[in-house]
C-alpha cells in the first residue's frame, strides 16, 4: 500500500524542485482563470496536449467525459496528443489501451516517455560503451532495439541478484514490485560505485482508483538524495517530452505558435511546470487527480506554479 497523500507528494515535489525545470519569471503574480471545461476556451488553441492519469483516466477507469471531449476537439480540426509518463508499457500496448478507452487517435498522437527514453539512450549506449544495463521494470522488453550492443539484466525478486547490481548503468521504467529491499541494496551499490541512472517515468506519484502509487521518480530522487549519481529523466516535466509533441504537431502545422498550444494536466510540478517551461499555455484539472481533496489555489500559491486556467474537468 502506498504511503503517499496529495500533501506528502506536493511537499516531496517541492523538496526536489531544484532538479525540475525552472518556472518562467513574471512581473506580477498571475491570476488563473476558472472555467467550467475546455469547451469554453478551445477556440484559443490549435493543439491540445493531454496528461492521461487524473485527466483522461484514473488507473484503468476511463473518465466518462474524456472520449467525447477529445472527439469534439478533433471534429473542430484541433490536433490532440496524449503525453504519458507510463513507461511500463510498450508503445503498442499504450496505443491499444487508449483505443480501448475510446480515444481514436493516430499512433503518433501518443507521446510516451518510454519511447523518448529509448530514442535518447541509444546514443549514450554507444558513446559510453555500456555493456550491461540493469533495467527496473515488470514489462516485456521486446520493443528495445535487437542490435543494441549490451546485455539486459532485469531485477529479480531476490535482492541478492548481483548480476543486476553490477551493471554499468540502470534504467528505471516501472516501480511495480520494486520494494524497499531492492531500493536499499541499489543505494548501497551506487554509494560504493556511482553509475548513471536513466528514468523513464519522472512522476513521484500517480492517481489510482483508491490511492496514489509511488512511481519511478520517487525512487530516483531517493537515489539522488543518498548517492552521487548522474540521473537523466525522460517525460514530463522535462523538455524532451514537450519538444517531441510540438515537433509532431508542426508536421501538420509548420507555423504553429506555442501560445496556441495548451497542456492539460492534474499536477502542478509535472504537467503545469513542464508546460510553462516549454512556453505553452496550461490548464489544471482538479476533480480527479492530485488536488481533488485539497484547495488547488493554495497549492498554486505555495509553489508559485501558475496555470492560465483551472477547471474541474475537461
Amino acid at each position: 500500500m502506498s504511503i503517499a497523500t496529495p500533501e506528502w507528494a506536493f511537499k516531496r515535489y517541492e523538496e526536489v524542485r531544484p532538479r525540475l525545470p525552472e518556472m518562467p519569471s513574471f512581473d506580477q503574480i498571475p491570476t488563473p482563470q476558472q472555467v467550467d471545461d475546455l469547451g469554453v476556451i478551445d477556440p484559443h488553441f490549435d493543439v491540445f496536449l493531454f496528461d492521461a492519469f487524473g485527466v483522461l483516466n484514473v488507473g484503468e477507469t476511463v473518465l466518462e467525459e474524456a472520449p467525447k471531449r477529445l472527439a469534439s476537439l478533433r471534429e473542430k480540426g484541433k490536433q490532440v496528443f496524449i503525453l504519458t509518463n507510463a513507461a511500463s508499457q510498450q508503445k503498442q500496448a499504450q496505443i491499444e489501451k487508449y483505443k480501448r478507452f475510446g480515444f481514436n487517435l493516430a499512433d503518433e498522437c501518443i507521446v510516451s516517455s518510454r519511447e523518448i527514453l529509448m530514442q535518447n539512450m541509444q546514443e549514450d549506449i554507444l558513446t559510453q560503451g555500456y555493456e550491461r544495463l540493469g533495467i527496473i521494470t515488470i514489462c516485456d522488453l521486446s520493443d528495445w532495439p535487437e542490435d543494441s550492443p549490451y546485455s539486459r539484466y532485469n531485477y529479480a525478486d531476490d535482492a541478492d541478484n548481483q548480476a543486476f547490481y553490477n551493471c554499468d548503468a540502470f534504467v528505471f521504467m516501472s516501480s511495480g514490485q520494486w520494494n524497499e529491499t531492492h531500493q536499499q541494496k541499489l543505494q548501497a551499490e551506487l554509494q560504493k560505485n556511482p553509475r548513471p541512472v536513466y528514468v523513464g517515468n519522472p512522476d513521484i506519484v500517480a492517481p489510482r482508483e483508491t490511492h496514489l502509487s509511488l512511481e519511478p521518480g520517487y525512487f530516483a530522487h531517493e537515489l539522488m538524495d543518498i548517492a552521487n549519481v548522474k540521473t537523466s529523466f525522460y517525460g514530463k516535466p522535462y523538455d524532451n517530452a514537450f519538444e517531441e509533441a510540438i515537433s509532431r504537431a508542426k508536421r501538420n502545422m509548420p507555423d504553429l505558435k506555442r501560445n496556441r498550444v495548451l497542456m492539460i494536466g492534474d499536477t502542478l510540478h509535472t504537467d503545469i511546470l513542464g508546460g510553462k517551461a516549454a512556453g505553452v499555455s496550461t490548464a489544471l484539472v482538479t476533480n480527479y487527480g492530485a488536488y481533488k481533496q485539497g484547495d488547488p489555489y493554495e497549492f498554486i500559491k505555495i509553489s508559485g506554479i501558475y496555470p492560465e486556467y483551472v477547471m474541474p474537468t475537461i
